[in-house]
């Protein structure tokens, strides 16, 4: 009764041990609300307007406590419909492009089972070619000399490669090359689930609000966020200590280029602001010398040019064995 008489929002939040709690909303920024649970939770979600359900007046959403944006019963009840008539334990991206693949070619198609005809050929297609793919790669490692470059480089290459050919889409290159990256699988691994991505495992297409709803379903997780914020809240300073500081002094443009490109131009450019480097990069001073003092010269004056010169008499003086003034 309190929930149909109120206009705020409420959340129903479903908690991994399949406990159900309904709270109303003190929505921040008319976007997000913060839920905890004394110790054992705490979060930040998101509301989406499209995936609210009305009793009387009040919108009500529901969530996974895992995830930041609400989710759609109905669709997720549509998904589970899908998965079990199809036989899958998870959906894939890969089913999930193989049904994208049917709904387009039902467009075209009078019936199902044409269309599982056309999408069978089209998958078998695209099986062929990325094990040719792979097979190319293989070998080229096989026959190359030397150190290989790391797994991560390899992958990327690989992956890269896939998406040029329209094998791979961007999302699946994104998640394929981060598992690459953090060690959770090596290049053998990933050319091995490669081989096995084409598998053809639907026989009946998902509706496009559910393609809708899982393209757009995701994003951070409400528990990290939430402990994010109360480290920042616990910070001495708050916000201001976490917050990016712009640069104002920057390297002129010549400097960088002379860096970066170096070279005679690049070396030209930087020469013309060498007198900048002073206050750029801040040298130690030379070490200053001691100057021994010098002793001024005694002045000699000009000879007398009027004046003749005469030759003194000079006298031999034998004890001295030398000429003498008398």
């Amino acid at each position: 009764m309190e929930i149909h008489n109120s206009k705020e929002p409420v959340a129903m939040v479903m908690y991994p041990s399949r406990v159900v709690k309904a709270y109303k909303l003190r929505v921040l920024s008319g976007k997000y609300f913060y839920v905890r649970e004394a110790k054992k939770f705490e979060g930040i979600f998101e509301l989406d307007p499209r995936r609210a359900f009305f009793m009387g007046k009040t919108p009500i959403y529901f969530f996974d406590s895992r995830n930041c944006m609400p989710i759609d019963p109905i669709i997720v009840d549509e998904l589970a419909i899908f998965a079990k008539s199809n036989q899958l334990t998870r959906i894939t991206t890969t089913d999930k492009t193989h049904s994208t693949m049917l709904l387009d070619i039902m467009k075209t198609v009078k019936n199902l089972s044409d269309g599982l005809t056309v999408l069978i050929e089209r998958v078998t297609n695209r099986n062929k070619e990325t094990n040719d793919v792979l097979n190319t790669f293989t070998h080229s490692l096989a026959q190359a000399e030397g150190p290989l470059p790391s797994d991560e480089e390899l992958g990327s290459r690989l992956t890269n490669h896939l998406v040029e050919k329209g094998l791979l889409n961007a999302d699946e290159k994104g998640m394929i090359d981060a598992q690459v990256a953090r060690g959770e699988m090596t290049i053998n691994m990933l050319v091995a689930m490669l081989r096995d991505k084409e598998i053809l495992k639907i026989t009946q297409p998902m509706r496009q609000e559910n393609h809708l709803f899982l393209e757009e379903f995701g994003g951070y997780n409400p528990e990290q966020l939430a402990g994010f914020v109360d480290r920042l809240r616990r910070t001495d300073k708050g916000v201001r200590t976490m917050t990016s500081v712009p640069i104002k002094n920057w390297m002129p443009a010549s400097i960088i280029m002379a860096i970066l490109i170096g070279g005679s131009i690049a070396g030209m450019i930087l020469f013309q602001n060498v007198g900048d480097l002073g206050a750029l990069l801040p040298m130690p001073p030379e070490p200053v010398q001691p100057v021994p003092e010098i002793t001024p010269a005694p002045e000699i004056p000009p000879p007398d040019m009027d004046k003749p010169i005469t030759e003194p008499e000079l006298v031999w003086d034998p004890e001295l064995q030398q000429w003498i003034e008398p």
